[in-house]
């Protein structure tokens, strides 16, 4: 009896290791990194496109809304000024006042309208172009776990990917890295080997 206790003890000793728990295969600990998503949305050229284009968009009506409040200004001024007026040029500018108003208002709904609807596209988009360059940048560098810069409280500085997003994302949109006036910077010099 007290032979087999002590060859079941062995046995389960071999099995469970020292530790007492059933020995596992070492798995290398897993990577973190971390992004700074403002400068991503700043520095990297096909995101900066995405919100530009989105902000054009609104541009033309937003000249058109300047144009017509300017022309309102004016015909208040006129308003207020009768005796340069002919009384036929008076009774018009109240109609013609009112109608501009209703124009501009007409014209700020369209332009917050096409704001949020450019906008909430623009920013899907960009954000698409982050998130599938962060899985490229974290699977080719071996990343288990990648989070935004605002939730780290310490972080090794060689733990941010941000650098390597920017990259991502300049050489796959094809124009490398630009300047604020949209002309192509020279490609940087290799990285030295050690």
């Amino acid at each position: 009896m007290r032979i087999t206790s002590l060859v079941l003890l062995s046995a389960a000793l071999a099995w469970f290791g020292a530790s007492g728990a059933p020995a596992a295969t070492e798995r290398p600990a897993p990577k973190v990194g971390f992004i700074n998503l403002y400068d991503i949305q700043e520095k990297a050229i096909p995101v900066r496109q995405q919100i530009d284009a989105a902000s054009q968009q609104i541009k033309d009506m937003q000249a058109q809304l300047d144009e017509k409040t300017k022309r309102l200004v004016e015909l208040r001024s006129q308003a207020r000024n009768t005796s340069v007026l002919s009384k036929e040029e008076q009774d018009k500018i109240p109609a013609e006042a009112n109608k501009l108003q209703d124009e501009i208002d007409d014209l700020e709904l369209k332009i917050n309208y096409e704001l949020k609807k450019s906008g909430d596209k623009a920013i899907n988009a960009a954000l698409d172009l982050i998130i599938n360059a962060i899985d490229a940048v974290a699977k080719r560098e071996g990343y288990s776990l990648i989070i935004k810069s605002e939730a780290v409280v310490y972080g090794d500085p060689s733990c941010e990917i941000t650098k390597q997003v920017i990259d991502y994302l300049n050489s796959e949109s094809g124009g490398g890295k630009a300047s604020a006036e949209g002309k192509a910077a020279p490609a940087p010099a290799p990285a030295k080997s050690k």
